[in-house]
């Protein structure tokens, strides 16, 4: 013969309570709704039902963990001063056909001339300091005339350059003319770079070159 104990309870949730602890011994045990209503919800909530439940209400709820912080990374590459460009722009295409050589250019500007003009020509270049074009105004002979110019160019530059000033043509006269071969007497005015004014004259001699006149030789 089965034992049915029964309570009464004024809250199902007291009753739901005391079946925590009750259906620790009686696990058969149960809380339900009496209603006079036949077709009422029992609600019925057995032992294991409520131990679970109240197990689950007393379980500590998990602290969720903090976000990680953003880790600031030093800089792989520190700033560098900012380099300025100096390349060479890019050059202008230009034809080689146009572009005469540096030698060929200066022996152009006294193609055609006269011995006289010639004459005029190479101290107008020395007074112009550009003793390159006037150095190529001499012959090869007399460039190499080791008395005049030891040092060959660097002797005739260091003389004009370090003594003249400038030199200025006062007069020219054509000796003679042959048709390879010229001489001119000029009359000079050499301004010193002492300050001195010298006049001076000499006799040059021409030799024909293609279309130019090259000075062989001086007295």
């Amino acid at each position: 013969m089965a034992q049915v104990f029964a309570d009464r309870f004024n809250s199902l949730d007291r009753c739901i309570k005391a079946l925590e602890s009750y259906g620790q011994t009686i696990g058969d045990s149960y809380c339900a709704f009496a209603s006079t209503d036949p077709n009422a919800d029992r609600q019925l909530i057995n032992a294991q039902t409520a131990i679970a439940q109240a197990a689950a209400r007393s379980a500590p709820v998990p602290t969720p963990a903090p976000a990680p912080k953003p880790i600031q990374l030093p800089d792989i590459i520190p700033n560098l001063p900012e380099i300025p460009d100096n390349r060479i722009p890019n050059p202008t295409t230009i034809n080689p056909d146009n572009l005469p050589t540096i030698i060929d250019n200066v022996r152009g500007l006294f193609d055609g001339l006269s011995p006289i003009e010639t004459t005029e020509k190479y101290f107008q270049q020395i007074s112009r300091r550009n003793y390159d074009r006037s150095w190529d105004m001499l012959a090869p002979s007399y460039q190499q005339n080791t008395s005049l110019h030891p040092d060959g160019f660097n002797s005739y530059k260091a003389w004009w350059g370090d003594s003249v000033q400038s030199v200025e043509v006062l007069k020219t006269r054509l000796v003679s003319e042959a048709e390879d071969s010229a001489q001119v007497e000029t009359s000079l005015r050499y301004t010193m770079t002492d300050g001195r004014t010298v006049d001076d004259g000499m006799v040059m001699t021409w030799v024909r070159d293609g279309d130019r006149w090259l000075c062989v030789a001086t007295n």
